[in-house]
């Protein structure tokens, strides 16, 4: 849980020897592009970055990598409409918690 921690840039490359992690919480996080990118090298499975203020770019980035990923949580963030369904349709394998129906 690394809820409301600052995790731009390569503060999550600890995490990236970990061979699976079953849930990760950035409740409230700062997070960046490059922290999008992190996230897609990660084995989790459950990704909650609800309140944080990850873009659509950031959604991308995470949409494009991560494959193990089954649940991810974007409420409260800057993610569009337009983001999630573009999540829906090329991951739709993926459980999606978000302000959009």
């Amino acid at each position: 849980d690394l809820s409301a921690c600052d995790v731009r840039d390569d503060r999550l490359a600890p995490l990236r020897s970990c061979e699976s992690l079953g849930q990760l919480f950035l409740t409230g996080a700062v997070v960046n592009v490059a922290t999008a990118d992190a996230l897609a090298d990660l084995a989790v499975v459950d990704l909650d970055l609800s309140g944080s203020n990850l873009t659509d770019k950031g959604l991308q980035k995470i949409i494009d990598g991560a494959p193990q990923l089954r649940a991810l949580n974007v409420a409260g963030t800057k993610v569009s409409s337009h983001g999630i369904k573009t999540l829906a349709s090329q991951r739709p394998d993926i459980k999606v918690v978000s302000n959009f129906k």
